[in-house]
């Protein structure tokens, strides 16, 4: 993964959030010159939505120029795909695009990709309170820990590029830890750095281990697991 590239790509507004998700994990998977070759299947399964809609996003990426690809044979008829991404439409006026989605592509917990008619505008992170009487004194906002942790833990861990709901319950949980007496993660945004920052000195959530697992934002977002790691580190 290109680090540059990727930060490019969380960067380019592309008026569609679950197209800018597709987005995200084409240059999570891309090698330094910006190829990459996932499988349809692999994109939805990572970005939890249906291949019709990944195909749908991919074809609006290449006619906005952000994204190239070809179409391989292989040589015993199966085919793939090379993408190339190339942010050459990353243009003025893709910054708000108005769209009103009937029946497309929506979010619901039941795994379908659809979301209400709405109109939406650039995809940027949420910037909403923790914890309303912590934030205005600490500055702990959900964006603020998600860039904290992008800030710190990728390449090692994989970048967290959506703060969806269950994100946000895992952080509000983490919040109540109590931990020797005292709940740390509401103290500030600086508490949340130096834990991500503990993390990376954890082998085997950074691959260290026989199955090359890493951990991610999901996982040591985990009360439970964030517990542990603070009781091996005191």
């Amino acid at each position: 993964m290109s680090m540059l590239l990727m930060v490019r790509a969380m960067n380019t507004k592309v008026g569609n959030p679950l197209r800018k998700l597709v987005l995200i994990k084409l240059a999570d998977n891309a090698n330094d010159s910006g190829e990459c070759w996932p499988s349809y299947q692999h994109i939805a399964d990572q970005c939890e939505i249906s291949t019709r809609s990944v195909i749908r996003h991919i074809d609006a990426l290449c006619e906005a120029g952000l994204l190239q690809k070809q179409h391989r044979p292989g040589p015993k008829g199966n085919s793939s795909n090379l993408y190339q991404i190339t942010l050459r439409g990353d243009r003025e006026s893709l910054g708000v695009v108005t769209e009103s989605h009937k029946g497309g592509d929506t979010v619901s917990p039941g795994g379908s990709d659809r979301e209400s008619p709405r109109t939406s505008h650039s995809f940027e992170p949420v910037n909403e309170p923790v914890n309303a009487q912590q934030a205005g004194r600490h500055g702990i906002t959900f964006k603020a820990i998600q860039e904290a942790y992008n800030s710190i833990c990728p390449p090692t861990l994989p970048a967290c590029a959506v703060m969806s709901e269950k994100r946000k319950r895992q952080i509000k949980a983490m919040c109540e830890i109590d931990f020797m007496g005292t709940k740390p993660f509401r103290k500030g945004i600086e508490v949340w750095r130096q834990y991500f920052t503990d993390c990376l000195t954890d082998r085997h959530w950074c691959g260290d281990n026989a199955r090359g697992w890493t951990a991610d934002f999901d996982f040591v977002t985990k009360p439970a697991n964030a517990i542990k790691l603070m009781e091996r580190m005191n």
